[in-house]
């Protein structure tokens, strides 16, 4: 974790006083010194040195031991104090507090603060500040607050110490460095794809250094929406033994078995129960009825799945002879050469029976997710029928309601089935073998059916239809791109941030491009998970129109995340989202004003703010890159996760100038890291507004990188380092 704010000193109204006052010069805004006399290890109490914690509009300070002194440069501003207060101890040692304070403040923070006082002049031209002569007049004027005990509670409160632990990077490689990695079996032009079912990549002579930057991790797309699945088991040995090929054939038919009972029933189904309800149907209200207990979609599938069946008993009848001869020739010596040249030749018929699956389950798509979407409401429908017609009912009770539950349950309940056998099969291959992969791929195609996941609709859309039908207000200028990432349910609170102060309750909803507020009114009973369900179901039954319970949400703002930093407390409780751009629809226009919301996180993320954080910045990543980038060849997401440094980094490696197009390169990443570049780290700030650290790395020789990394407030380095310890060295720098 990175500590960008310190828990503060302790303050005891016991020892400390608290002095106020205004400063005209920064409109009015109030400040304020927390003022004692200094106790600090091996010291006693001395007028002279005293303690002094100053906060106003430019930040707070803190100052343990302070000498009033004649000598001390800061003295200076007791000379500016009206010549009855130069007496005062108490005046002399604000005064020489606030120039303390002043002194303490960045550079960058004064011009900001200067211009923003310049912009509010007639002549546009800022006064003199945070110099002696203003410590002195500030305090001249400050007030004494004789109760301070509520004033601290509330300082500790607001100022309370935040730390960052997930942030995100862009690693810009030279063009041409990033190639897939081929399989080694002979006769396969197939990329070959890691344990963690990814693909793999090198990167030439910086391999080593991409490969520090941690394991690559999995980003959701409209092409690959979850991750691809991995076997939960596999066979340790490097070849097939006679036992795991007999089990492998007795897999395959039982695959082709079930499937044949499967489509003798729906045949009944579609030809005989169907047809037998339809002809007791007498009225318009009747067949439409029978229409929705029997869509056509239950054709369909008849139609595919009798096809699918076919073809698997032509491979399983194919194979057969070579799979039996197989078998009989094996022997203990299987992992000799002649059981490798076996495999290749794939007596088994193992990998073309895959292949077979991952051909046809596509076809499945349609007709089952429409008969998904139709069956959805079977409970109300057969409410509807025994209530419609005489004879519908009848007919109902002459078939027998359990059965008929159970036949048109049939097809959803056939999907998990095809992923059981499919997982048998995949626990009997070893790791290498040619089928396992379209194993998983025909795994992962019936998953996303089951899911109603297709590339023939646009998430976001959707996602946004739902969300504009469950939520007042909704602008019609707001529509996210990409997919619904979670929803959180948090209670925004006002300063100072206190737990135990009434907040405002809301939802959060994160898009991959922004973060959506939406508030809840005070009888409202949803929750993020209950949003969630409800825009699910709006999306599975099209027609469905949303509860009146779902009514209880309320527009509140959409921040982008491209201007969003993000922190939180130490115990994961409080977030502090703080947004650079434009002012929200619930907030004043302040242009170029940087404004914050502090949310105490609720339900499943209450002390989770380290995982939403990491969300946050997951998406961040996917808004950022175009998805034609992150389905090609020339991107990939690894992670650094230390757990040492509690610090988390997301690094989205891709090429200078290669597939990533426009879209890809608006904008960056507050964190951008080139490699092999004569790109400098002050060309990188200079070209792009939203960078906070540039980081350029040299290849030098015997295997060295030299690291140059300048941040925005002009702080630089630079630091030599081997690709061993270069993770460590950018967690470092980050620091």
């Amino acid at each position: 974790m990175v500590m960008i704010t310190p828990a503060l000193p302790a303050l005891s109204p016991d020892i400390v006083s608290l002095y106020y006052t205004k400063d005209a010069l920064l409109e009015n805004l109030p400040i304020v010194i927390f003022y004692g006399p200094s106790i600090t290890a091996n010291s006693t109490h001395n007028s002279s040195r005293i303690q002094a914690h100053v906060y106003s509009l430019a930040g707070f300070q803190s100052f343990a031991r302070l000498t009033i002194a004649p000598t001390s440069p800061v003295y200076a501003a007791v000379h500016h104090l009206p010549t009855e207060k130069q007496g005062d101890e108490v005046c002399r040692g604000l005064a020489v507090g606030l120039l303390s304070y002043f002194a303490g403040i960045p550079k960058a923070t004064k011009e900001t603060l200067k211009d923003m006082v310049a912009r509010r002049r007639p002549n546009g031209l800022a006064p003199t500040m945070f110099d002696e002569m203003h410590a002195g007049d500030l305090a001249a004027r400050m007030v004494k607050i004789d109760d301070s005990k509520e004033c601290i509670a509330y300082t500790m409160s607001a100022l309370s110490s935040q730390i960052i632990s997930w942030v995100d990077v862009d690693v810009v490689l030279p063009s041409g460095t990033i190639e897939r990695v081929m399989s080694s079996r002979e006769g396969d032009q197939a990329q070959s794809i890691g344990d963690d079912g990814l693909p793999l990549y090198q990167y030439g002579e910086l391999t080593a250094l991409i490969n520090s930057l941690g394991s690559p991790t999995f980003l959701p797309s409209s092409k690959l929406k979850r991750a691809p699945s991995r076997p939960t088991a596999h066979s340790k040995n490097k070849s097939l033994t006679k036992d795991q090929k007999i089990s492998l054939r007795r897999e395959m038919c039982e695959m082709l078995d079930t499937e044949k009972r499967y489509v003798d029933k729906m045949y009944d189904v579609v030809h005989v129960m169907a047809k037998d309800f339809a002809a007791s149907s007498q009225s318009a209200d009747a067949v439409k009825i029978v229409g929705r207990l029997f869509p056509e979609s239950l054709a369909h599938i008849l139609t595919v799945s009798s096809a699918f069946h076919d073809e698997m008993e032509k491979v399983l009848e194919e194979t057969e002879d070579d799979a039996i001869k197989d078998i009989e020739e094996a022997s203990a010596t299987e992992c000799s050469g002649l059981a490798t040249q076996s495999k290749r030749r794939d007596p088994t018929g193992t990998a073309t029976f895959a292949k077979t699956l991952l051909q046809w389950f596509p076809k499945f798509t349609i007709p089952y997710q429409d008969y998904m979407r139709s069956s959805a409401d079977l409970s109300e429908i057969l409410a509807e029928a025994y209530q419609v017609e005489a004879l519908i009912s009848a007919k109902i009770q002459e078939t027998g309601e359990q059965r008929l539950r159970s036949a048109l349950i049939e097809p959803i309940q056939r999907l998990p089935r095809y992923n059981l056998l499919i997982e048998n099969m995949a626990a009997l291959l070893p790791a290498s073998h040619p089928a396992l992969a379209s194993l998983l791929k025909a795994k992962d195609v019936v998953t996303d059916i089951c899911a109603l996941d297709t590339g023939g609709f646009n998430d976001s859309t959707r996602a946004v239809a739902c969300l504009r039908s469950l939520v007042k207000d909704w602008p019609s200028a707001c529509s996210p791109h990409g997919r619904l990432v979670t929803a959180a349910d948090v209670l925004e609170l006002e300063p100072p941030y206190m737990e135990t102060h009434k907040g405002k309750a809301c939802m959060m909803i994160l898009f991959p491009e922004a973060c959506i507020f939406l508030r809840k009114d005070t009888d409202s009973a949803l929750s993020a998970r209950g949003a969630i369900a409800e825009i699910e179901r709006l999306a599975i039954r099209l027609n469905a129109r949303a509860d009146e319970v779902a009514k209880s949400l309320t527009f509140s703002c959409e921040l982008p995340l491209s201007a969003l930093h993000v922190s939180h407390s130490e115990d994961g409780r409080l977030m502090w989202l703080r947004c650079s751009a434009s002012a929200p629809s619930d907030l004043p226009s302040r242009p170029n004003t940087v404004y914050t919301k502090v949310i105490a996180l609720l339900s499943s993320y209450e002390r989770k703010a380290a995982r939403l954080s990491e969300e946050i910045a997951r998406s961040r990543i996917e808004g950022r890159h175009a998805e034609s980038l992150r389905d090609s060849d020339k991107w990939s997401l690894r992670t650094v996760d230390d757990p040492a440094s509690g610090l988390g980094v997301l690094a989205a490696v891709f090429e200078d100038g290669g597939a990533n197009g426009k879209r890809a390169t608006q904008l960056t990443s507050n964190i951008k890291l080139v490699i092999g570049s004569s790109t400098s780290t002050k060309s990188i700030l200079a070209a792009n507004s939203h960078v906070d650290i540039a980081i350029c790395v040299t290849l030098l020789e015997n295997g060295m990188y030299r690291v140059d990394c300048r941040l925005v407030n002009g702080n630089a380095s630079t630091d030599t380092t081997t690709a061993e310890n270069f993770s460590e060295l950018l967690l470092k720098n980050r620091k």
